[in-house]
């Protein structure tokens, strides 16, 4: 399909897929007190002493979490405890301003940075040779997003790709388990793209009416 797009209609191609496959470790942050643990409705920032210790043991890290606002929170926990200079932790998300987020790419590029909280913003179309750690907040949502946000880091030839999961609740204990199994079975769920979104028509829509809104045209 992806093919097809980039091809467009009628036109024959050949897909090459190369047999490699990279060697991928899944690490587990636990909890000191699991019986304590919540089931559900927190952000994971229990854990931030053991993030922080992970964090300093590794060369350049991407700390994933699935919304913005869970990002800024969890910016400002490490920044409140971080012991090396402030220019060394950035954060990334789509809200912000886009030189910016350039600047926290060029970072990421140069080693600059040894850790960056972020979002999807980060997910895709991103090759940073010095990151050699992903950390995951919370569930990621499904197998194969899983797959490339841990993708991020040894994001060479012959390297090992490095990610580290921090359950936010109980039940995403379960969750990191059945995620384990499903990849030592090869098992990942399709992604079948979207058709006719009218939801996200409808929000482009709405930002075009609060910029510069619409003009009438004969």
């Amino acid at each position: 399909q992806a093919m097809q797009v980039l091809l467009g209609p009628g036109v024959n191609g050949t897909l090459i897929q190369a047999p490699e496959h990279r060697r991928l470790i899944i690490d587990s942050a636990l909890p000191a007190q699991v019986e304590r643990f919540p089931w559900a409705g927190h952000l994971g920032l229990r854990q931030l002493p053991q993030v922080l210790d992970s964090v300093l043991t590794a060369q350049s890290t991407l700390l994933f979490t699935n919304t913005r606002a869970q990002a800024e929170l969890w910016f400002q926990a490490l920044s409140a405890v971080w012991p090396l200079d402030n220019d060394t932790l950035a954060l990334h998300h789509g809200s912000l301003d886009a030189e910016h987020r350039r600047e926290v790419e060029q970072g990421l590029r140069e080693g600059r940075l040894r850790a960056v909280v972020a979002t999807s913003s980060l997910d895709l179309g991103v090759d940073f040779c010095s990151v050699d750690q992903v950390v995951q907040i919370g569930s990621p949502k499904g197998i194969a997003r899983l797959l490339q946000r841990a993708g991020r880091s040894g994001h060479r030839p012959g390297q090992v790709s490095r990610i580290r999961f921090v359950a936010t609740q109980m039940l995403e204990l379960l969750e990191i388990v059945a995620t384990r199994r499903a990849l030592a079975r090869g098992r990942i769920e399709a992604r079948e793209p979207l058709r006719r979104s009218l939801d996200v028509l409808a929000q482009h829509l709405v930002t075009l009416a609060l910029g510069g809104g619409f003009e009438r045209t004969p």
